[in-house]
């Protein structure tokens, strides 16, 4: 059993299913939840490991098509023989500190964290539609309350950040202050023609190179996320190692000099295959359906005080100046090593950053004193 202990709350628009395999007593004001899978479930997907048909990989590897053959199989003889999930579940666990992940993350990432998405790690999944980014930080709020907080402070990366974004927005009085390692902004028209006139800058020209492989390459995996999620979650919710060679390319292409072991991506892969991974890809469907597309890159201005952290590999790297357009940028730091998945890589970096944009005399620890 873990010693980390998970604040959960449940929406009015949560229905609850019976078929979690692990132990909690879900209700309407958060209480402690001690992680506690059934070990049967667990030796039952070491089972399935253990049977998983690896696809026949061409003779020369095109990364392109996927991870390849050879990794796919060492995760499932590592599954098999090796891995153990009780190291990971006995984990243990001044200005409070909401912290909001993204996809493919969960609470894996931190030791000590009062959200979870819904549908990523332990947080239930919606058994009904409508409950988006912008829905899930007004729960988040709402939890903040009910654990006494009226004012706080957000962090947030890949989804996480634009759901603190929405948060700001939304609760001004109470989000006091937001900081980020995401700070997704897309070009305006006059940024696009001093690209095509061969006038960007250095920095901006490789933002809008990415941008435009993003909307190509990955973005197709969103598109199947956002158009028949269910559809592909059949294949993954039955075959752990199919579910783990998806995560494996998410957390490679993420953050691709980090050293992932086979241990970390079989735990990445258990936070969501644990409860299954529908509730977390369908998050990207309810953002089409109610016209919450962060990759527009349209949201209203933030003018509490915000802080980015940038990381060398994380792909979106902004401007400065652009950035200054939808935020009251008071703190930006940019590392040249570090990845998508910083919590996890660049734990040590990321935590300094925080605290030197909170510490007192800064802005947002003024904003947060007011």
């Amino acid at each position: 059993m873990s010693h980390r202990f998970l604040l959960q709350l449940l929406l009015a628009t949560l229905a609850v299913s019976a078929n979690f395999p692990f132990k909690a007593k879900f209700g309407t004001s958060p209480a402690p939840f001690l992680i506690d899978v059934d070990p049967s479930f667990i030796e039952e997907t070491r089972v399935k490991a253990s049977l998983a048909r690896i696809a026949t990989d061409l003779v020369q590897h095109v990364p392109q098509d996927g991870p390849p053959a050879e990794n796919i199989t060492a995760i499932k003889d590592y599954w098999t023989h090796s891995y153990n999930w009780n190291e990971t579940q006995k984990r243990k666990d001044a200005i409070p500190l909401l912290f909001v992940h993204g996809y493919p993350g969960s609470i894996i990432e931190v030791e000590r964290v009062i959200d979870g998405l819904p549908g990523f790690g332990f947080s239930p999944a919606p058994e009904y539609p409508g409950l988006g980014l912008r829905e899930s930080g007004q729960a988040f709020h709402k939890l903040m309350l009910q654990l006494g907080y009226n004012k706080y402070i957000v962090h947030g990366g890949d989804l996480g950040s634009h759901t603190v974004r929405y948060m700001a927005i939304d609760q001004p009085e109470s989000v006091r202050a937001l900081h980020t390692n995401l700070w997704y902004q897309v070009p305006n028209q006059q940024d696009m023609d001093n690209f095509n006139a061969k006038n960007s800058t250095a920095e901006e020209a490789f933002l809008i190179n990415v941008l435009a492989t993003f909307r190509i390459t990955l973005l197709g995996q969103r598109q199947v996320f956002g158009n028949e999620p269910l559809q592909w979650a059949y294949a993954q919710t039955d075959s752990p190692v199919g579910c783990a060679a998806w995560i494996l390319t998410e957390l490679k292409g993420g953050s691709p000099s980090y050293d992932w072991t086979l241990d970390e991506i079989i735990s990445w892969t258990m936070l969501l295959y644990i409860q299954g991974p529908f509730g977390s890809a369908r998050m990207y469907k309810e953002l089409s359906l109610r016209g919450q597309n962060p990759w527009s890159g349209k949201f209203d201005y933030i003018h509490q005080p915000v802080g980015i952290t940038q990381f060398a590999e994380q792909g979106f790297i902004t401007p400065e100046d652009w950035a200054r357009r939808q935020g009251n940028i008071v703190f930006f730091n940019h590392y040249s090593s570090g990845g998508h998945f910083a919590s996890w890589d660049s734990p040590t970096e990321l935590v300094a950053d925080a605290r030197e944009f909170i510490r007192p005399g800064t802005a947002a620890w003024d904003a947060y004193q007011k």
